[in-house]
């Protein structure tokens, strides 16, 4: 090959002498890359030479035949392809940051980007709504809750009020609840342990704060002797029976009238609540207990295998059964019946006389009943084998109460015409072994409850036949 015949390499024009660059493409000669000269307008022997219409294009850099290892170009790869031996720079940033599953620290950007500055911690909403609730709930606690002193209310008191639920562990100091204007037939303990209401023979119900005795509200929706007061397992809501043979229900804390039931025909006796809340069962002198739903008023079933009127009544704690005690000439049993269905399961005949009282013990298990024959029978729910008797009265046995923690009986006495023993006996429900004797009452006491704690006891009295009371007290039992 002519030494002096040069072409280059890159586009295989052919070189005058003494160039250093190509007049075509403008690279530079290399002297290792001469080739034999071929015709300009033909076909090169690199497939990317171009025509010499487009000599100021840049060729496309494509494989060429591959040069000896010893005359190879930098940069070629061993099968002719193009590589750098110096990667030109990324557009990109390169990343390094944590690796996958890890969490960058506040503040952190890839190399190259600007920092973040580190997320600014907001307010924490949980515990500003958590401190305001606080704050409402103690100045509620503080200063009392304003309720009401009106009559039959309106619908408008339907929704239950924000009477937390749960026992409050109580400390009392005993004292005497004097605003009725006529004997106390029935007294209850709100299960918050926060409110006791009564009902009297004036025709109201009275509602006041258990530790302080305040009067909180006095309700005048029957026309006739209020005779029996329940309230709501939530505590919200106030069942109430009367001469007038209605049942209303109630807000406790509103005082909106909830529902009147109005399918007895006679005098209500006695009336208690579901577990649930759900459902209310009342007895009359009609002879029947009744069931009914507790918001609508809607009857749902009658039990009416009493022959006499039914004077109490109790729904037990399990919610699957009831227990009704008769009274009069004609009935002096207690009998036990299924709380959905009506189907009568036990009848106990222990008695002698009319059935005053009955409670269930807090695992629905036993019962007691208290009865005009002086005593207070103890027996089993489900056989109706007795179990012990208390005799500790000497006359009539007008209520029963067991303590929510199950240990201890609450029975109090009196007579119809005076003259009863007035006291509240307390004893254990065990074995029947007496604990303590009350004796602050002048008259008959016709109601009792115990406090949610088991700590306190409230009982109710009235003036028949004898000095007048018409009282209620609180007091703890040693």
């Amino acid at each position: 090959m002519d030494a002096q015949h040069r072409t280059c390499r890159h586009c295989g024009t052919s070189l005058a002498p003494g160039e250093a660059f190509c007049s075509n493409c403008g690279r530079r000669y290399e002297e290792s890359a001469m080739v034999e000269p071929t015709a300009r307008g033909t076909s090169s022997s690199f497939a990317g030479e171009t025509n010499p219409t487009q000599q100021n294009s840049e060729p496309t850099l494509l494989a060429t035949p591959s040069p000896t290892p010893s005359s190879r170009p930098s940069g070629y790869t061993a099968s002719g392809q193009a590589q750098y031996a110096t990667p030109p720079p990324s557009p990109y940033p390169s990343y390094n940051g944590p690796a996958y599953g890890q969490q960058p620290t506040p503040g952190y950007a890839p190399q190259g980007a600007p920092a973040q500055p580190a997320a600014r911690k907001g307010p924490n909403i949980g515990l500003i709504v958590g401190i305001v609730a606080l704050v409402v709930i103690l100045i509620a606690a503080s200063t009392g809750i304003f309720l009401f002193v009106k009559g039959q209310g309106n619908s408008s008191g339907n929704k239950a009020s924000g009477t937390p639920a749960g026992p409050t562990h109580l400390h009392i100091t005993p004292y005497t609840y004097s605003n009725f204007g006529d004997q106390i037939e029935a007294v209850s303990w709100s299960p918050n342990g926060k409110y006791l209401a009564a009902g009297s023979f004036d025709n109201t119900v009275q509602v006041w704060d258990a530790v302080t005795g305040k009067t909180l509200a006095t309700y005048k929706g029957h026309t006739n002797a209020v005779t029996s007061v329940a309230w709501s397992p939530d505590s919200t809501r106030i069942a109430s029976g009367s001469y007038d043979d209605t049942v209303q229900v109630w807000n406790a804390l509103s005082g909106g009238l909830i529902t009147t039931y109005k399918g007895h025909s006679d005098t209500i006796e006695a009336l208690s609540w579901s577990p649930d809340g759900k459902r209310i069962v009342s007895v009359a002198d009609d002879d029947t207990a009744q069931v009914w739903d507790a918001a609508s008023g809607q009857h749902l079933l009658t039990y009416s295998k009493h022959t006499d009127g039914i004077k109490s009544v109790a729904w037990s704690p399990d919610g699957k059964r009831i227990v009704s005690g008769g009274q009069g000439l004609n009935d002096h049993t207690v009998q036990v019946w299924d709380a959905t269905t009506g189907q009568h399961l036990l009848t106990y005949t222990g008695h002698s006389d009319s059935i005053f009282a009955v409670a269930w013990s807090p695992d629905s298990k036993y019962i007691a009943s208290g009865s005009l024959d002086g005593t207070v029978q103890v027996w089993d729910a489900t056989s109706g084998k007795p179990t012990f008797t208390y005799h500790g009265h000497s006359d009539s046995v007008y209520a029963v109460a067991w303590s929510p923690d199950g240990k201890r009986i609450a029975s109090a006495g009196g007579a119809a015409f005076g003259g009863g023993d007035d006291t509240v006996q307390v004893w254990d429900a065990l074995n029947g072994g007496h604990v303590f004797t009350y004796k602050g009452h002048r008259n008959d006491v016709n109601a009792l409850a115990w406090s949610p704690d088991s700590s306190y006891i409230a009982s109710a009295s009235g003036d028949s036949g004898g000095t007048k009371d018409n009282t209620v007290q609180v007091w703890q039992p040693a």
